[in-house]
């Protein structure tokens, strides 16, 4: 309902980094499994949901110094209007 009535954005990675997997299994509590699974999706289109879940997270990952980018699916074939979200 939040995505149908405010719109979705993509969190995608600036540039390549380390393994991400130990990030996203310390900052969310996953399974090795799941974090694997997560990096994989966010390495490769990003990943899209609400803006704040997807704000929070790129505030989270740039505490471990990974630089994302949020953009609106709605420019989004492949990335106008890219908000940066940069480590803290």
């Amino acid at each position: 309902m939040l995505l149908a009535e405010y719109g979705a954005v993509r969190l995608r990675l600036d540039g390549k980094g380390g393994s991400l997997v130990p990030v996203l299994r310390e900052m969310n509590g996953l399974s090795l499994g799941e974090a694997r699974l997560g990096a994989a999706d966010l390495s490769e289109e990003g990943l899209i949901s609400t803006f704040v879940e997807m704000t929070l997270l790129a505030q989270g990952l740039g505490r471990w110094s990974v630089a994302t980018t949020l953009v609106s699916s709605q420019s989004d074939p492949r990335g106008d209007a890219p908000r940066t979200a940069k480590p803290s």
